[in-house]
């Protein structure tokens, strides 16, 4: 396991999780959006979740866990206190007496992200946890907007968008979170501002120790938040293929960019291309022993074919 203490704890590192779908969601490893290509749930191109923004009740007090560029302001991270990569993105947060761990797993051949939280606390405790959504494509950013929503019970639908809270309840209480600021792209030189849309929040109270699940989907079923977490680390566990480390990590990694259409460019921008399919499938498939998929990419490339040429996109 790969654990980032909180002395080395920055928004220089990033971390990714992928489908093979052509979905992914990324973060920094202080869960912020430093572009505006990040996000938690973004499904072809468009992001649909950015982030949520977490905060802890103890008592009479307010802590906020997580936090958000806006203008000139930079993020306080008072209480992360380490990451961890593997099997899964894991944020470890403490407050007091209470720990806070985070988990996000995004479900293999779904539109589904289901996030993970696990709490301890030796007194009554209270979490607000406010989704930021959006419906852009990732090259663009947006003006404020709202979306419409639908609420039953621990659910609610927006946008074509689906979320569902497996203990607690459920708010409606739309707020704009504009001038979001992305300090990356204002070093691009691209239009760094954004706006993001909160349909309201979830409620989480408890004592002692509690795990539950917030799931964010644009397909018609909700998952089983259990079974998402567990086939992920199954998953991810088995990619881990070498006898050293460094092999291992390169293993793991590998697997982010197959897709059942062909290998893609990279993140977070590129699509999959034949020229650059062809140049790492030996790397990435054949020297993991993956010959069913090189296989199946290779038939469907050759499936397209025209006159003796490949196309260069499916």
């Amino acid at each position: 396991m790969i654990t980032v203490p909180k002395k080395r704890l920055d928004d220089t590192q990033e971390w990714l999780l992928t489908n093979s779908l052509r979905s992914y969601s990324s973060l920094t490893i202080l869960g912020h959006l430093t572009r505006k290509y990040h996000g938690l749930l973004i499904i072809n191109n468009e992001v649909r979740v950015s982030t949520t923004d977490e905060h802890l009740i103890l008592g009479d007090k307010e802590y906020k866990l997580t936090d958000t560029y806006y203008g000139n302001y930079k993020p306080e991270d008072t209480y992360h206190t380490s990451f961890s990569q593997d099997p899964l993105p894991t944020f470890s947060f403490s407050v007091k007496n209470t720990r806070i761990t985070k988990s996000i797993a995004l479900a293999t051949n779904h539109n589904t992200v289901v996030v993970q939280y696990s709490l301890v606390s030796p007194e009554p405790f209270r979490l607000v946890i406010r989704p930021l959504v959006t419906q852009r494509h990732v090259h663009t950013v947006r003006e404020p907007f709202i979306l419409p929503q639908k609420k039953k019970d621990k659910r609610v639908a927006l946008g074509g968008l689906r979320l569902l809270i497996s203990h607690g309840t459920y708010t409606v209480d739309p707020h704009m979170y504009d001038n979001v600021f992305y300090p990356l792209e204002a070093e691009r030189g691209y239009c760094a501002r954004d706006a993001l849309f909160n349909p309201g929040y979830f409620t989480v109270t408890g004592h002692g120790s509690m795990t539950f699940f917030i799931t964010y989907t644009t397909e018609r079923s909700y998952l089983n938040p259990h079974d998402v977490f567990h086939q992920e680390i199954e998953e991810r566990t088995q990619r881990y293929i070498g006898n050293s480390r460094i092999e291992k990590l390169l293993s793991h990694a590998a697997g982010d960019f197959v897709t059942p259409y062909g290998i893609k460019a990279g993140y977070p921008w590129f699509d999959c291309y034949g020229r650059d399919t062809f140049i790492s499938l030996p790397g990435l498939l054949l020297t993991r022993k993956q010959f069913h998929t090189a296989r199946r990419i290779l038939v469907s490339f050759a499936e397209k074919r025209r006159r003796g040429l490949l196309p260069n996109t499916i």
